[in-house]
């Protein structure tokens, strides 16, 4: 998963899986249009491929955007991973974006 996530990433990305079906990307120096717009694409990739292998999954997203950079990895991750389950509690096969400005 982790390689087809990269097919659609740049280079100076960082895709990293963090957990059971849970994955991490980095978009780094994206604004909030940017990110959206890489997100969908990694979604519509990822679909696309599991259409092709005839599976039917759904992927609930929490997507963070930061305006400056955060001092805690871990309070970041518990922030992220609430959006997720934002979404998996509201029906799933949803995003939930935020923007991280550091009063979070």
């Amino acid at each position: 998963m982790v390689s087809e996530i990269k097919d659609t990433t740049r280079k100076i990305d960082v895709v990293s899986r963090i957990g059971g079906d849970e994955f991490a990307v980095m978009l780094l120096g994206a604004d909030r249009n940017t990110s959206q717009s890489a997100i969908h694409k990694i979604r519509g990739h990822l679909l696309d491929r599991m259409k092709a292998m005839d599976c039917k999954v759904t992927f609930s997203i929490g997507l963070m955007t930061f305006e400056s950079a955060p001092d805690d990895i871990d309070h970041i991750l518990h922030l992220v991973d609430t959006l997720m389950y934002k979404v998996k509690n509201g029906g799933k096969d949803n995003i939930a974006h935020s923007v991280w400005n550091g009063d979070q």
